[in-house]
């Protein structure tokens, strides 16, 4: 039997004391300037293992933002291959930020590319897209379940516009992003793990605090991915209802804040990485019940 994905991260919260997230986001145009290359991919590549290293002690898991690797084509490809390998070697829990989902057996490639078997990229989770309703995310669920990955869908995300039409109130009644978190709910019944929480997670921002209590009811058993901490404006200190009584729950999501902290605090960019971790890992306990053990 794989390792169940809630469990294994409730392990290495525990290990770590930690329930920080870095985003991983290596965009070249914020690189400090003292980072080595020829090429911007090969900035990137050692920006990203610099990174890595200095903030894998005050991390849970390490979110790779997709997109950034991917428009470098091949070359990125091998670059995200290889900070994810360092990263596994680091003791991080990984995820996949790539927001897939399409319908049918397309779905199903999807899930086999970044859950199966055989991946060459074996990250501990992916986010997921719901818009295409419940039987596309059907393969992913099913992929995580048979090899002890887990899935992150989206629910309520942090951007600005996501009210869009995550917050259209639907015929039966209530905004979609509820009837969203209802299914995903339903989905996860089957993949509960010993901890008690399931490997089909929610994405849920952490710019909308006042939805969390909500969002929580309806999905008892979801570990929530919390982004928008930092950069987007939201507050760890207003979190502390996507968590239980243990202090777990949820992982909560900060890049630009961390990763390019040297912009705010100058110095060395790997070590002031380090300490922005270090600062947001301590308050995001101070703002939880792990704070108060």
């Amino acid at each position: 039997m794989p390792v169940h994905f809630a469990d294994e991260l409730k392990e290495t919260v525990d290990a770590k004391d930690s329930r920080l997230v870095v985003g991983i986001d290596p965009d070249p145009d914020l690189l400090p300037p003292e980072v080595e290359g020829t090429t911007p991919i090969e900035r990137v590549d050692e920006f990203g293992r610099r990174i890595l290293e200095s903030i894998a002690t005050e991390a849970a898991a390490v979110k790779f933002q997709s997109a950034f690797y991917e428009r470098f084509g091949p070359p990125g490809a091998e670059t995200l291959a290889a900070h994810l390998e360092t990263a596994r070697g680091l003791g991080l829990i990984t995820i996949l930020d790539a927001k897939r989902n399409d319908i049918g057996n397309t779905a199903g490639a999807y899930a086999a590319a970044y859950l199966g078997q055989d991946t060459p990229t074996p990250f501990d989770a992916l986010t997921v897209s719901p818009y295409l309703g419940a039987d596309s995310l059907e393969p992913f669920v099913k992929a995580a379940a048979d090899t002890g990955r887990g899935v992150f869908v989206l629910v309520k995300t942090s951007n600005p516009g996501s009210g869009d039409f995550q917050d259209v109130e639907t015929v039966g009644g209530g905004p979609l992003y509820l009837r969203v978190a209802e299914t995903v709910a339903k989905l996860g019944k089957s993949g509960v793990g010993e901890c008690g929480y399931s490997s089909v997670g929610a994405v849920c921002g952490a710019t909308y605090p006042e939805l969390l209590t909500g969002l929580r009811e309806a999905m008892p058993e979801q570990v929530f991915l919390v982004p928008g901490v930092g950069a987007q404006g939201g507050s760890p200190d207003e979190l502390a209802p996507a968590f239980d009584q243990d202090g777990f729950g949820a992982l909560v999501a900060a890049a630009r804040s961390v990763i390019y902290g040297y912009r705010e605090h100058g110095g060395d960019y790997a070590v002031a990485a380090r300490e922005a971790a270090a600062t947001l890992r301590i308050r995001i306990n101070e703002a939880t019940a792990a704070g108060h053990k």
